[in-house]
C-alpha cells in the first residue's frame, strides 16, 4: 500500500492535534455545563429565599413575575394540599395534590422530577413561612422544566463545539498547507529523477533555501552530471564499435584501391624512367602509403593493440612529415618555420605512427592558418626539444584557434569545427600520443593577446584599435552585438571591451551569450548613460570593469592590462527585489560611486562610507545591502550620535534582564537582530571606546556577548559604517581604535559634496518635485529655467538633504505651478555643519584662551567661588550682541538661533546692557 510522504507527515500531525482539540473541547463542554446547572440552580436557591424572607404577601402576580426572571414555575402549597398562590394558572399544577410523598428535604431542585400533564420538571419542595399564610405550615414547590434545563445545556455547549470544530478545519487547512510546502520540493525532485531516467539530464533549480532539500537537489545534481557524462562516453564507444564495424566491412575495397594506386605509380615510373627525386611522384607515393597508415589506424579505433617501439629520431619524423605537408603549405600561401635541434632527439616509439599523428597536426595548422586575417602573417611553425628521455613536440599556427564550444573536448572524437569533417584526426592523434606514454593540450600563445572592441561608434572603435595595438595586442572590432557573436564563432577573444547602448541586442544582454561562446573572458563594459541599476547589472553579468564615458586612455589601458593578466570574474548577486530611491545622477563622480557601489555589493567586505552629512550616505548603504547576496536578510540602521554612552552597548549588543538598573527583561543587540543582512553604523565615528572593543570582537569573531551574559550569541552580518567626520584623525588623537578603523574600512567610498557635482542638480531636483507633488492635482507643475540657475548656483552646505528640503518649500509657495527663484528659500551662507579649516582653528583657539583664563584664576590666592558666572559674563555679552545684530535686533530669531526662550534673552539683554535695536 503507497504510502504518501505528504500523509506521513500530516496525518499523524493531524490526529494528534485533532484529538487534543477534542479533549479540549469536551472538557469546555462540560465544564460549560457544569456553570449552566449551578448558575440555574443558584439563581433559583435566591429565589426562593427571597419568598420566604419576603414581607409581602406572595401572590400570583409576584410568583409570576419570579418565573419570568428564572424561567422556573412556583407553587406556594398550605399543608392540607390547597395551592394558595402559582406562577401559571392553578389547573397546571393540580398534580401536585396527587404526590403526598414529594420530600422537602432534596438538596438540590434537579435531585427530582415529576410529570405533570405531558411535560416534566425537575422538583424542589422547601418548607417556608410567608407572613400571607399567617404562620401556618407551607412549602414552597420549585418546578423548573426539562425543557428549558435541556435548552440551557445546548446553548452552554454550542460555543465550545463550534469553536473546536473551527480550530479543526483550521488546523486541517495549515497541515495541508505546511505538508504541501514541504513535500513541493521533493514533488520537483520526483519529476527530476524521473526525467533522469528518460535521459534528460538538466540540472534542477537548487532551493535558496540551504536546508536537507537544497543538498538532495546538488546531490540529483551532481548525479546528473555524471550520467550525462557517462552517457556520453558509452555512447561514444558505441559509435566507435561500429564505426570499426563499418570500416572493416569496407577496409577490402580501400586496400584494393590504394594497391592500385600504388601499383600504376611505380609502373609509370619504370615506364617513363621518371628520375627518383622528382617530387611530385615521391609526394604521391608516401600518400598513398600514410592513407594504408591512415586506413589500419582507423580500423584500430576503439581496440587497445600493442605497437612494436624501436629508437626513432623525431628530427627525421618531422622532415619526412614536412616533405608531404610542403606542397598542401605552398598551395595555400602558408609558411612553414623549422628549425631542427642540432643533436637527434630519439625516443622509444612507432615512426609510422608517428608520422601519422604529425600529419594530422600540421595539416590542421595549415588550414587554420590559411584562414587568418589579411593583417597577419600565415605561418605554421614546428619546435623540437628534448630532456632526459622525454620529448617535447609543438605545433603553433597564426589562425584563430579552436572556437570556444570545443575547446573542452578538442581532442573527443567526433568533435569538429569543419562541416564535412567527422572529427576524428585530433583523437587518433591523442591515442598515438597516449600509445606512446605523452600527453597532448593545446593553448593560445599568450604573445599576442585578442582584444574584441564592440561599439556602434566608429571613432570609439578607432580609437580603441589604435590603443590595443600601441602595446602590442591584436584587435577585431564590431559595431553590434550580433556581428560580435558572429566573430567570436571563428575566434576567441582575450578581452572584450563593450558598449551598452547597441543598435539590435544591447551589450548587457550581450554578455550572457559572449560568455557561452568563449567563456570566462574578462568583459569592460563601457557606457555614456550610466546609473546603478547600469552598473550593478554589469557587475552582476560578470563585467571585469565598468567605465563610464568620456573616458582616458591610460584608464582603459589600465584596464585592459589587469584584465589580461588576471582574468578575473566578478561573481554574480540575487537580483534584487527593488531599487533604491534617491541615489541619482548621471556626472563623472556619480558614475563612480555607483561603479563602487555595485563592486562593493558583489563582495561581503566591510565598507566605509564617507562624505559630508546630506551627501546620501545611508542610501548608499541600502543599495549596497539590495544589491547583494544578503539582500533577503535584515537592514538593520542605527546612528550612534543618536545613543547615550551608556545605552550605546546595551543597544548594540544587547542584554539580559537584570544587567542594570532598568533592565527588566532581555533585549537582543542590533548585532543580532541583523543576523543574515547589513549592519549600517551612522556616525560611526561617534562609538564609545568600551563599545569599540567589543564591536571588532564581534566582526573578528562573529559572536557577541550581551551585557550581564557571560555566553556568546552567534550571529553572521555584513557591516556598513558611514561617518563625515575624519576618522584618522580621531585615531592620531585617541579617540577612535586604529584597529578597528581598518576593519571597517576594507573598502571606501567617498561620497561627494552636491557643490562638486552641479550636473546633477536638475535630475534631483525634479525627482523632489514629484515626490513632493506625488498623488496631488497640482502634480504638472514645474521648475522655471531662472529657478534652476539659481538652484545651480548656490553652494549647498547641506548637500542633497538641503535642496530636497528647497524644493519642498518652495512647492508650498508656488501655488500658481511654476516654482520661480522668489519661492526658494534663502541660501545658507556658511555651512553650519563641516567648519572650515580656519573655523576649527578658532575654536581651538577660543578653548585654549578659555583654559587659560580658568588656570590663571585657580592660581590666584583668593578662592573665588564665583568661577562659572564670571565665564558667563565674559563670553555672553559678545555671542548675545553678534547674533542679535545678525538678525537686525529682531529677539524672536535671535532666541531661536540661541536655543533659549524669548523671555530669558531679554532677561540677559538687560543684565548686560544690550540695546536690541
Amino acid at each position: 500500500m503507497r504510502w504518501p510522504l505528504r500523509n506521513q507527515i500530516m496525518l499523524p500531525m493531524v490526529g494528534v492535534i485533532v484529538a487534543t482539540l477534542f479533549a479540549v473541547s469536551g472538557l469546555n463542554a462540560y465544564f460549560s455545563v457544569q456553570s449552566t446547572q449551578r448558575r440555574i440552580e443558584n439563581e433559583l436557591n435566591q429565589v426562593a429565599e427571597t419568598l420566604s424572607d419576603s414581607s409581602f404577601p406572595v401572590t400570583d402576580s409576584v410568583l409570576q413575575k419570579m418565573r419570568g426572571l428564572s424561567g422556573a414555575e412556583f407553587v406556594v402549597m398550605q399543608g392540607d394540599f390547597r395551592i394558595v398562590s402559582s406562577s401559571s394558572p392553578e389547573g397546571e399544577f393540580q398534580g401536585l395534590q396527587e404526590h403526598p410523598d414529594i420530600s422537602s428535604d432534596a438538596a438540590s431542585v434537579f435531585s427530582n422530577t415529576i410529570a405533570l400533564g405531558d411535560r416534566r420538571y425537575f422538583h424542589r419542595a422547601l418548607e417556608v413561612k410567608l407572613s400571607s399564610t399567617a404562620g401556618r405550615p407551607t412549602t414552597l414547590h420549585i418546578l423548573y422544566p426539562e425543557a428549558s434545563y435541556n435548552e440551557a445545556l445546548r446553548e452552554a455547549i454550542r460555543t465550545p463545539l463550534l469553536v473546536g470544530s473551527g480550530a479543526i478545519v483550521l488546523v486541517v487547512a495549515l497541515a495541508m498547507g505546511i505538508a504541501s510546502r514541504v513535500t513541493r520540493p521533493l514533488r520537483q525532485l520526483k519529476r527530476q529523477v524521473g526525467n533522469i531516467a528518460q535521459g534528460d539530464f538538466r540540472a534542477l533549480p537548487v532551493p535558496r533555501r540551504d536546508d536537507e532539500i537544497a543538498d538532495l537537489s546538488r546531490s540529483i545534481n551532481r548525479m546528473a552530471t555524471m550520467l550525462a557524462r557517462y552517457e556520453g562516453e558509452v555512447r561514444q564507444n558505441e559509435r566507435l564499435r561500429t564505426l570499426g564495424q563499418l570500416g572493416g566491412g569496407i577496409a577490402h575495397q580501400i586496400r584494393n584501391s590504394v594497391t592500385g594506386c600504388l601499383m600504376a605509380v611505380e609502373l609509370h615510373e619504370r615506364k617513363c624512367h621518371v628520375d627518383e627525386d622528382q617530387e611530385g611522384l615521391a609526394v604521391a607515393k608516401r600518400q598513398l602509403e600514410l592513407m594504408e597508415r591512415y586506413l589500419q589506424r582507423f580500423l584500430g579505433l576503439g581496440r587497445s593493440a600493442d605497437t612494436p617501439h624501436a629508437p626513432t629520431n623525431l628530427i627525421e619524423v618531422v622532415d619526412n612529415v614536412l616533405s608531404l605537408v610542403s606542397p598542401t603549405a605552398r598551395h595555400v600561401a602558408v609558411q612553414i618555420n623549422w628549425e631542427p635541434p642540432s643533436e637527434p632527439v630519439v625516443i622509444e616509439g612507432d615512426a609510422n605512427l608517428l608520422e601519422q599523428m604529425l600529419v594530422n597536426l600540421m595539416l590542421n595548422a595549415i588550414e587554420a592558418a590559411s584562414q587568418a586575417a589579411d593583417s597577419l602573417t600565415r605561418e605554421v611553425s614546428i619546435s623540437l626539444a628534448s630532456n632526459n628521455q622525454q620529448a617535447t613536440l609543438e605545433v603553433s599556427d597564426s589562425g584563430m584557434g579552436p572556437a570556444a564550444e570545443v575547446q573542452a573536448q578538442l581532442f573527443d572524437p567526433f568533435i569538429t569545427e569543419k562541416p564535412d569533417g567527422v572529427g576524428l584526426g585530433l583523437s587518433v592523434v591523442k591515442e598515438i600520443v597516449s600509445s606512446h606514454g605523452g600527453n597532448i593540450h593545446w593553448k593560445r600563445d599568450d604573445a599576442v593577446s585578442k582584444l574584441l572592441v564592440v561599439d556602434d561608434e566608429q571613432s570609439i572603435c578607432w580609437g580603441l584599435s589604435q590603443l590595443g595595438e600601441s602595446i602590442g595586442h591584436e584587435v577585431v572590432t564590431a559595431s553590434s552585438a550580433e556581428q560580435a557573436l558572429q566573430l567570436t564563432e571563428r575566434m576567441c577573444p582575450d578581452a572584450i571591451v563593450l558598449d551598452v547602448r547597441l543598435p539590435g541586442m544591447d551589450g548587457l544582454a550581450a554578455m550572457k551569450h559572449l560568455r557561452e561562446r568563449v567563456g570566462e573572458v574578462p568583459v569592460i563594459v563601457i557606457t555614456a548613460y550610466g546609473d546603478l541599476d547600469t552598473a550593478v547589472q554589469a557587475v552582476r553579468n560578470g563585467a571585469f570593469e565598468y567605465i563610464v564615458k568620456p573616458f582616458n586612455l591610460d584608464k582603459v589601458q589600465s584596464a585592459l592590462t589587469r584584465a589580461l593578466v588576471t582574468h578575473e570574474k566578478t561573481t554574480p548577486q540575487h537580483k534584487p527585489s527593488g531599487g533604491v530611491h534617491g541615489l541619482i545622477g548621471h556626472s563623472l563622480a556619480m558614475q563612480e560611486v555607483f561603479n563602487q557601489i555595485a563592486l562593493s555589493a558583489a563582495a561581503d567586505t566591510s565598507v566605509l562610507l564617507t562624505g559630508e552629512s546630506g551627501t546620501g550616505k545611508e542610501l548608499a548603504a541600502r543599495a549596497i545591502h539590495q544589491y547583494s547576496h544578503r539582500a533577503d536578510g535584515p537592514f538593520v540602521a542605527v546612528n550612534i550620535a543618536s545613543l547615550s554612552e551608556s545605552l550605546a552597548e546595551s543597544e548594540l549588543f544587547g542584554h539580559t534582564h537584570g544587567a542594570f538598573t532598568g533592565a527588566e527583561q532581555d533585549r537582543v543587540g542590533l548585532l543580532v537582530q541583523a543576523n543574515g543582512g547589513t549592519l549600517f553604523l551612522d556616525e560611526v565615528a561617534d562609538i564609545p571606546l568600551p563599545s569599540q572593543v567589543k564591536l571588532l570582537r564581534a566582526l573578528e569573531h562573529g559572536e557577541v556577548v550581551p551585557v550581564g551574559s557571560v555566553e556568546s550569541i552567534k550571529t553572521d552580518f555584513r557591516i556598513v559604517s558611514a561617518t563625515h567626520q575624519d576618522l584618522l584623525k580621531k585615531v592620531q588623537e585617541g579617540t577612535f581604535r586604529h584597529d578597528l578603523y581598518y576593519r571597517l574600512a576594507a573598502f571606501r567610498i567617498e561620497l561627494p559634496p552636491l557643490r562638486d557635482r552641479r550636473d546633477d542638480i536638475q535630475d534631483l531636483a525634479e525627482h523632489f518635485l514629484a515626490a513632493a507633488t506625488h498623488g496631488r492635482a497640482d502634480a504638472s507643475r514645474a521648475i522655471s529655467n531662472r529657478a534652476l540657475a539659481e538652484l545651480k548656483s548656490r553652494p549647498w552646505y547641506g548637500n542633497v538633504r538641503e535642496l530636497r528640503n528647497a524644493i519642498e518649500h518652495s512647492v508650498i509657495l508656488a501655488r500658481g505651478g511654476v516654482i520661480e527663484p522668489y519661492h526658494l528659500p534663502e541660501p545658507i551662507e556658511s555651512s553650519p555643519i563641516s567648519p572650515t579649516e580656519g573655523e576649527l582653528q578658532v575654536d581651538e583657539s577660543v578653548a585654549t584662551l578659555i583654559r587659560r583664563w580658568t588656570e590663571a584664576q585657580l592660581a590666584d590666592s583668593g578662592e573665588a567661588a564665583d568661577l562659572y558666572e564670571q565665564l558667563l559674563g565674559l563670553v555672553e555679552p559678545p555671542l548675545l550682541a553678534a547674533v542679535l545684530e545678525k538678525h537686525r535686533g529682531q529677539c524672536a530669531a535671535a532666541a531661536r538661533r540661541l536655543g533659549m526662550h524669548r523671555t530669558t534673552l531679554r532677561k540677559k539683554l538687560d543684565q548686560y546692557a544690550i540695546e536690541e535695536s
